[in-house]
């Protein structure tokens, strides 16, 4: 009855009580869980349906705290009530469908599902666990990353096996499926022990896909440690096995796979990295990337990575090898840090073949680099000049740094060879960079250069060079940047240089120039300008002065005197060459530059030098001998003088004229000088010491002369060539089109030359010394005379001294000299007649030179002008000549002469003289008396040709005349003379006067002819003879007289008077 009475409750509550146990039986054996059961229901035959069934964690803040969250399970079991009564189930399978699994992930790394195990035991049966539509979602308390796997179908069945089974221990098999958002499928298989804690799984992952989502759905810790994986995106087919032998022993796992259609998004690369495929596998002694391969910007890359272990200080081997790899500027953000400043020394680019070797011994990196250049480029920092189609090895192991490259830079090969340890700031060894062939020297390696060195940059921008060279490039490091070693050496093929200081081309330039650190040395560089040959050494060496010191000499043989070298010159040099104008060729230069000098300057100097060309072709030196010639032709002095030999030396400033010669046709001329520039700013030349010989005033020379100079020495019309001596200085302004002042201080010698002074001056002998300037005011010369001898209408002056003076209106001689201070007045002395001569005379230098004359002769001797005037004197007169003249006129002719004058002569003897002789033998019948006239005095005025002697007395002790008449130039006269009484020196009052008139009334004598044959006639009682030939004009009346020659008048029946024909 009781019984019946059971079974008939249990029938109608039988759904509740199996709920109510079920969750009882769980909450006893999570005590430290919440458990719900929604509902059971007990099947028939079959088992129990359970719905609803919930595990989940007391007192959690901020989350559901759910862990296991069942729909539906369904348990095979025994269907007898009484043995659900009696707890005795006997289960042989449990279905679980529809679960969801709620993992938690704590910041102490901890998984709240531990809680869980260990499962409880329904009675001793092993069934068969079946899950389905299963679901796994992982929250990260940290991070809120949430990894869901779904669906997920297992089975767990018991091992049946008794040989497995044979210990006890309780066994199960799992197998299933797993799928997610993440990957396609995963398949798993293996072996739990529950009791142990033992299991060994195993399985694959099909296309895994590793994109950024599913590294935002990993736990954070996870994120962490795959944090270097971020940017890859692949496809990965996995394989695993994991195995925990107990609680004690680590686990065990390995894993495989497989990665293609890889990208790796890396931003700091740049370059993208594509087609990433390979194999790896993972276990608990490490990872091994057995090949890895990935298409690299233009390049491929295949990589292999060996870790032996999981710690961060476990071993590592890595290696990549790159092909036909594309180098450029971003790939430095994608190379250690390390290497980064060797990546930046060489600014490497173009195409590679890499081999990449790193090893980590737990410590530090050591990377081994092999570069094989395909045709690549680089800049070497410290002399960036950029080479490019490189080919060769680049080797970095162990710390050294091996670089054998064969390259270009520029058109030209080269060949680079380095070898560097300890990289970085104390790297010791060296690199050589060579060319093969000649290189261009251009604006790059000029830049290149200026990087490496300032300062010989500074001193080759001076240089200008062009052209092709050999170089030799040699860095040696002993500590890093502190202490090097460089040495620059171009052997020089074919270049041209141009120093700017002294701008003179040369080209065909071959030798060896060497820099160093601190000094750049030329060694021997040789060239040429035209015909011209130059050889050039020299430094420039590094001081406390930031300029350093620079020091050229150039030794130069033929140098063409042209446009070029003009144009190098300094200003002052310059200007003198526009001056001068020279042409032809230097036999040799030497010239030094200097910079800086004491004043901070730049020193030139030059020495120049041309040779006879006798000596020259007698000399060893090897000059040319064709096209010799050189020649000036002064500007403001257009006189071409050829053959110029000598020297010329430059320096400061100063240049200096060491023993010019030159000629002009029969000219020769010699002289020295020097030039340089005035402080003003104007440039000056002066020649000193100027010797010139045969100096004859032909078309050429007075075309040369300034105009006004010209025209003066046209004027004098010099017959004969005159020597020259003296300096001459030409000053020259800013104004280059203006003629320079000319200064000089000349003196001329004169050879029986002929001249015209305004009078014709014949047969000069002697000196002239001119002292004077011309300039754009004006133009005039001082001078002084120092004449031996002259010839004035054949009349002799001797020891001729006295001042003169020549502008450009006139020529003065004289006392009519200006003034200069410190100078008096004075007249032009001469020695003539016997006595002092004192000349003042003035010459308009215009159209036919009219001139102002005056001389006054002192103390002359009659014997002396007798003489000097050609005339006989067998009688031996002498006396004391006093004479004055004054006359003008023009170079037309004498027929414009005008003057005036008187002559004296004192204590003489004038009765062996023609004129005299013929008057006494009018005066007496006997032989005169040897002192008949001791005293003269004569009147003259000058018209033209004749002179007219207004006044003339002739005195003796017995006898005196008195008379008046003319004579010409041709020394012929008409003279009548009065007879007096007694002595005209004693005049005696009342009786003198009536003696003479009674004289002049007697007789008159008339005298006719030429002062060597005079003809003398007397007429006695010339009033009243006057009277009859008024009276009777028609009869020869009157009394006649004696005449002194056989052309008488009386004879012949002729007039008195005479004069001279016109």
């Amino acid at each position: 009855m009781a019984a019946a009475a059971i079974g008939l409750y249990l029938y109608h509550n039988l759904n509740d009580e199996i709920r109510i146990r079920v969750e009882r039986r769980f909450a006893e054996h999570y005590q430290h869980l919440d458990i719900s059961v929604d509902s059971a229901q007990f099947h028939d035959g079959q088992g129990i349906e359970i719905r609803g069934l919930r595990f989940a964690q007391k007192n959690v803040a901020g989350n559901s705290g759910e862990l296991l969250d069942v729909d539906e399970m369904f348990v095979h079991c025994t269907t007898d009530p009484r043995d659900l009564v009696a707890g005795k189930l006997n289960v042989s399978k449990i279905v679980v469908k529809r679960v969801r699994i709620s993992a938690a992930l704590g910041a102490d790394g901890k998984v709240n599902l531990a809680s869980l195990f260990p499962l409880p035991k329904f009675g001793d049966s092993d069934p068969i666990i079946e899950v389905h539509d299963g679901l796994f979602e992982m929250y990260d308390t940290v991070s809120g990353a949430r990894l869901r796997l779904d669906p997920i179908d297992l089975t767990l069945k018991p091992m049946r096996d008794p040989q497995i089974a044979s210990d006890g221990k309780k066994r199960l098999t799992v197998e299933g499926t797993i799928r997610s958002e993440h990957f396609e499928e995963a398949k798993i298989s293996g072996v739990l022990e529950p009791d142990s804690q033992f299991g060994m799984l195993q399985g694959s992952v099909g296309r895994l896909r590793i994109t950024p989502e599913l590294f935002r759905d990993l736990p954070q810790c996870v994120q962490d440690k795959a944090a270097r994986l971020a940017p890859l995106e692949a496809r990965v087919d996995l394989k695993f096995h994991v195995a925990t032998p107990s609680a004690k022993t680590p686990c065990r796992f390995e894993v495989s796979g497989e990665v293609s259609e890889g990208r790796w998004n890396d931003r700091s690369l740049p370059f993208p990295v594509s087609e990433i495929a390979g194999s790896f596998v993972a276990n608990a002694a490490g990872i091994d990337v057995e090949r890895m391969s990935a298409n690299v910007g233009d390049g491929s890359i295949v990589a292999s990575l060996i870790r032996q272990g999981w710690q961060d200080n476990s071993p590592v081997h890595f290696e990549a090898n790159l092909c036909n790899y594309i180098l450029h500027e971003g790939i430095v953000r994608a190379i250690p840090e390390s290497l980064r400043e060797h990546w930046d020394h060489y600014q490497p680019g173009g195409a590679v073949d890499a081999q990449v070797i790193a090893d980590f011994d737990g410590v530090a990196w050591k990377p081994e680099l092999h570069v094989t250049c395909l045709d690549s480029r680089f800049v070497y920092h410290r002399f960036p000049y950029p080479v490019h189609a490189a080919q060769g090895r680049i080797d970095y192991k162990n710390g050294v740094l091996d670089l054998n490259l064969a390259a270009k830079a520029g058109k030209a090969p080269i060949k680079i060879v380095a070898s560097l340890r300890d990289l970085g700031p104390e790297a010791k060894g060296f690199a050589r960079f060579t060319s093969v062939e000649p290189m261009m020297c251009d604006e790059t390696l000029l830049e290149a250069l200026a990087h490496a060195s300032p300062k010989a940059s500074e001193f080759a921008d001076k240089l200008q060079p062009r052209g092709t060279t050999h170089f030799d490039f040699l860095i040696k490091c002993h500590k890093g940047d502190e202490d090097q070693e460089k040495r620059l050496t171009l052997d020089i093929v074919d270049a041209q240089v141009i120093y700017d200081e002294f701008p003179y081309p040369i080209e065909k330039i071959h030798g060896r120039v060497v820099w160093t650190d601190g000094k750049t040395t030329i060694e021997r560089l040789e060239g040429m300008n035209d015909s011209g040959y130059y050889v050039c050494g020299g430094s420039w060496t590094k001081t406390a002065d930031p300029r350093g010191k620079l020091l050229l000499n150039f030794t130069c043989t033929d140098i063409p005197l042209e446009d070029e070298l003009r144009a190098a010159l300094p200003s002052t040099s310059m200007r003198i060459w526009d001056e001068l104008r020279p042409r032809g060729t230097i036999d040799h230069m030497d010239l030094t530059l200097a910079f800086p000098d004491e004043n901070g300057n730049l020193d030139v100097d030059i020495r120049a030098q041309k040779w006879p060309r006798d000596e020259l072709l007698q000399s060893e030196r090897k000059y040319s001998t064709s096209a010799r010639t050189i020649s000036i032709e002064p500007r403001s002095f257009p006189w071409l003088m050829d053959e110029v030999v000598g020297s010329v030396q430059y320096r400061r400033g100063i240049v200096q004229f060491l023993g010019l010669t030159a000629r002009h046709g029969n000219v020769q001329i010699a002289t020295g000088g020097d030039g340089q520039e005035l402080p003003d700013g104007r440039w000056q030349l002066r020649f000193q010491d100027v010797q010139v010989d045969r100096l004859y005033p032909e078309r050429d020379l007075l075309t040369a002369l300034p105009a006004s100079l010209s025209a003066s020495v046209r004027r004098l019309k010099p017959s004969t060539p005159v020597n020259m001596r003296g300096a001459f200085t030409l000053i020259g302004g800013a104004n280059e089109n203006a003629p320079p002042d000319a200064y000089w201080d000349l003196d001329f010698f004169l050879a029986g030359c002929d001249v015209t002074a305004g009078v014709q001056l014949n047969r000069v002998y002697g000196a002239v010394r001119l002292t004077g300037e011309a300039t754009s005011q004006d133009a005039f010369t001082f001078g002084e005379l120092s004449i031996d001898s002259l010839l004035y209408n054949d009349i002799p002056l001797t020891k001729i001294t006295g001042p003169l003076f020549i502008s450009s209106q006139h020529a003065v001689v004289g006392s009519q000299v200006p003034r200069r201070e410190g100078k008096t007045t004075r007249s032009i002395v001469a020695t003539t007649f016997g006595g002092q001569m004192a000349i003042d005379s003035s010459v308009l230098l215009r159209e036919n030179q009219p001139f102002s004359f005056s001389a006054k002769l002192t103390d002359g001797r009659l014997e002396q002008a007798l003489l000097d005037l050609g005339q006989a004197n067998p009688g031996k007169n002498t006396g004391r000549v006093f004479a004055e003249m004054r006359l003008t006129g023009n170079s037309l002719g004498t027929h414009t002469y005008q003057g005036n004058g008187r002559a004296q002569l004192r204590d003489a003897n004038l009765y062996q003289l023609p004129l005299a002789v013929s008057l006494l033998k009018v005066l007496a019948a006997r032989t005169p008396d040897n002192t008949a006239f001791h005293t003269s005095d004569v009147d003259f005025q000058i018209n033209g040709e004749y002179v007219y002697l207004n006044r003339m007395t002739v005195s003796g002790d017995a006898i005196s005349l008195t008379g008046a008449g003319e004579a010409n130039m041709d020394g012929r006269i008409s003279m009548r003379f009065y007879s007096e009484l007694g002595n005209n020196r004693y005049q005696i009052p009342v009786i003198r006067p009536l003696l003479g008139e009674a004289g002049r009334n007697l007789m008159v004598i008339h005298v006719n002819g030429t002062l060597d044959h005079p003809e003398t006639q007397q007429e006695i009682f010339p009033v009243v003879n006057e009277t009859l030939e008024q009276l009777f004009p028609e009869q020869p009346l009157g009394f006649g007289g004696g005449a002194s020659g056989s052309g008488s008048a009386a004879r012949q029946g002729q007039t008195y008077g005479g004069g001279i024909p016109r």
